[in-house]
């Protein structure tokens, strides 16, 4: 059999709000149908949570949207038990998703929560993670650690991506760029996803499964981020 090709984003939706935040769902669902990726994580997602985005069920209607499976995992949850008062991060598949995790991310200030989701690919199972890390540099030691247990736990062909707000040499993300291959560190670029500080943040990590083929920053005016996209080869 030859090798699968994914296209894999990872982006930070702001909420559901342009940079000038303005709501731009639609946008938003437009830049992500043009990346033509099949795996994608998203960070600062909102269900139900705010009026100056709509009160939207954002996870849901971007899926819709995009024909897409999808899971939510909510880091900060205003009214549990109910769907209403929810932000944190999402997961989306051109593929079924089997199964679904999340775990909670030691946090001083804003709650943070790492999710994956086992997905049904043509090359067989795999896994994607996404997270958003904190502003703290501290708790973000903390944060990495974690996130570190939860992914070497895995068996098969896994991604790490999010929003980790810090540079690629930050020391606190050093476990992760020694361990881990990030697609715009192998393919030698430096391109920044958060316009406003001309900074990259985000980042994807793959598993020594995966060949990076190419690795693009998107530009887009429906978030204060840019989304990241790769171009992965799987036996």
């Amino acid at each position: 059999m030859g090798e699968s090709i994914y296209r894999v984003m990872t982006y930070n939706i702001h909420g559901g709000l342009d940079a000038g935040h303005r709501p731009s769902l639609p946008g938003l669902s437009r830049t992500i149908g043009a990346s033509r990726a099949g795996l994608i994580g998203l960070q600062e997602v909102e269900c139900c949570f705010r009026r100056r985005s709509g009160l939207a069920d954002q996870p849901a209607l971007i899926a819709a949207r995009l024909n897409l499976d999808c899971r939510f995992a909510a880091a900060i949850d205003r009214a549990p038990l109910t769907s209403r008062g929810k932000f944190g991060n999402t997961v989306l598949s051109r593929w079924p998703i089997l199964h679904a995790w999340q775990r909670f991310l030691p946090s001083r200030g804003e709650r943070r929560v790492l999710l994956g989701a086992q997905v049904q690919g043509p090359s067989g199972c795999l896994t994607l993670s996404t997270c958003h890390l904190g502003l703290d540099r501290r708790e973000r030691e903390l944060q990495v650690e974690e996130v570190v247990r939860a992914i070497e736990s895995l068996t098969g062909p896994f991604l790490l991506c999010g929003d980790f707000n810090a540079l690629p040499g930050a020391p606190e993300l050093a476990p992760l760029f020694d361990r881990w291959r990030e697609v715009q560190t192998a393919r030698g670029m430096n391109l920044p996803t958060f316009p406003p500080g001309g900074a990259r943040i985000d980042f994807i990590f793959v598993s020594p499964h995966w060949e990076i083929l190419t690795a693009t920053v998107m530009d887009s005016p429906a978030s204060d981020h840019l989304p990241l996209v790769a171009e992965l080869a799987l036996p």
